[in-house]
């Protein structure tokens, strides 16, 4: 018997971020992690995206991001040079 294997990762993109200090990350305007941690990549449909970054002393960033299929992207942003709310 033959064995197939299979990868889903080229129909899928992911996203690493590294936050200082850190940061509640929504996507599309739904929260999906706090990072740090981040344990795995965020796993994200190809295509438009918008990324909000929220820390409660720091303020917020938000980017437009567009992915492509089997990308991983990794981005970095310290909070400390977002505006202050």
């Amino acid at each position: 018997m033959a064995q197939l294997s299979i990868s889903l990762w080229s129909t899928v993109a992911r996203l690493s971020l590294t936050i200082v200090p850190w940061a509640e990350v929504e996507v599309d305007g739904v929260v999906v992690d706090t990072i740090p941690p981040q344990l795995r990549p965020l796993i994200l449909s190809p295509g438009p995206h918008r990324l909000r970054l929220l820390h409660p002393d720091y303020g917020e960033i938000e980017r437009d991001v567009i992915l492509g299929a089997g990308e991983h992207r990794e981005m970095a942003y310290n909070m400390r040079d977002a505006s202050p709310r």
